[in-house]
């Protein structure tokens, strides 16, 4: 019984909520049409109890990492298309999204996401790697399995996207993160694809996450916490977002903290299609205000 009330109380606290930290809704209805540059998500897809804690594992999270870890391009990739798709369908939306193909098919673009991606591969390469052994090594291994590692910011993107980390906390600032070439991508992207805005994502809380487990055992979704910005010529935001969420409209059945594979490509496009309506929802109530 105590367990069960456990999972009402869970259910109850897992549903989505945000905030609109800034919008401008004079340039925003200036808008038409816009083009993700940026959708930034964990480099690995772990188990969370809540999304909106800065890298913070699950224990299911832990005992199941060796069995179910998402990529994070895969993941990516899939849950991208499938908000681009979700927006462009939902009438409430105040602007459209230019689709991936279009995007990816822009040969400025490509070369300049390749520029960029291959400076981030020559700079990895290049950074000395410090090797720790003992107590202190030991520690840092265990730190990284609670999801407290240094490395905690490192993202994924889709294919054919340029990705500069994670944001650091959720519920504060906006999709950019500062990092070197990142403003300059933002500017070179607005001038190379013709749109009105570019818009960054920054899912730093894609996880999966459990609608009914005990024991690791029961149903599982996935849940987010993200930043969403929309950008314009100038290089100004326009439109911060911060919305989360526990789980999506799909589930699939998970045993022992693992998930089968095979239903993952769906887990990760039913979070798409959910960022979509949580996106949408938040931007057109701050619009009626």
């Amino acid at each position: 019984m105590k367990s069960m009330l456990s999972l009402l109380v869970l259910a109850l606290f897992l549903t989505s909520c945000g905030s609109t930290q800034k919008i401008d809704k004079k340039a925003l209805a200036k808008v038409k049409k816009v083009a993700v540059i940026v959708y930034s998500v964990p480099q690995k897809i772990d188990f969370r109890d809540d999304p909106t804690k800065e890298n913070e594992v699950s224990l299911l999270g832990m005992i199941a990492k060796a069995f179910t870890v998402g990529e994070g391009s895969k993941a990516a990739t899939l849950s991208q298309k499938a908000f681009i798709h979700a927006v462009n369908k939902n009438k409430n939306s105040p602007f459209k999204i230019a689709n991936c193909k279009e995007v990816r098919e822009n040969k400025a673009f490509a070369k300049l996401v390749k520029d960029i991606n291959d400076k981030a591969a020559k700079a990895a390469v290049a950074a000395p790697k410090k090797k720790e052994g003992g107590m202190m090594g030991w520690m840092k291994k265990a730190n990284s399995m609670m999801g407290s590692s240094s490395a905690k910011n490192l993202s994924s993107a889709p294919v054919g996207l340029a990705s500069f980390g994670l944001a650091t906390q959720w519920g504060e600032g906006n999709a950019t993160t500062g990092k070197d070439g990142e403003s300059d991508y933002i500017k070179k992207a607005l001038d190379v694809l013709g749109v009105d805005g570019v818009l960054l994502i920054n899912d730093l809380g894609y996880s999966f996450s459990c609608k009914a487990c005990i024991g690791g055992t029961g149903a599982a979704s996935t849940g987010s916490a993200f930043h969403a910005s929309i950008i314009t010529k100038g290089g100004k935001s326009i439109l911060d977002v911060n919305q989360w969420f526990g789980t999506t409209s799909f589930s699939t059945g998970v045993v022992s903290g693992i998930v089968n594979p095979l239903s993952q490509d769906k887990m990760f496009v039913a979070h798409g299609e959910k960022m979509a309506e949580e996106f949408i929802e938040q931007v057109v109530e701050t619009l009626e205000k």
